[in-house]
């Protein structure tokens, strides 16, 4: 008889404030160059923080809220809807990004689905 288990779709609290941000960026019509350089970084390492693979330090929270325009509690208010949404739809939101397993990951796709459907559902 075989074994079936069942992964449970897990995604990383940095994935989703990435998202959040990558989602904030293309509203605003910027390009990841552009708000790099507004917060002291490079393209690549504003890319790997979009993505999750890299955490947002407070500095660059507020001057990448600053060059899209918002505040870092909209950011962070964002990134709370999107995680209590994902929740909600049975993914694993996990605290600390190290530590998500690989084999139920959440796609980006995925990510961006949750994104767009939690700021339809905070749009006064």
């Amino acid at each position: 008889m075989a074994n079936s288990t069942t992964v449970q779709p897990t995604t990383t609290w940095r994935a989703i404030l990435g998202a959040v941000l990558a989602d904030l960026r293309r509203e605003a019509g910027r390009q990841q160059a552009d708000v790099a350089a507004a917060c002291g970084l490079q393209q690549a390492a504003w890319s790997k923080l979009e993505r999750g693979a890299t955490a947002a330090s407070v500095e660059v929270m507020v001057l990448a809220a600053e060059a899209l325009g918002t505040t870092p509690s909209a950011v962070l208010a964002r990134a709370e809807a999107v995680t209590a949404l994902a929740e909600a739809r049975g993914v694993l939101v996990e605290r600390r990004g190290a530590n998500a397993s690989a084999m139920g990951l959440l796609g980006a796709q995925a990510l961006a689905a949750l994104v767009a459907a939690a700021g339809e559902a905070h749009t006064p």
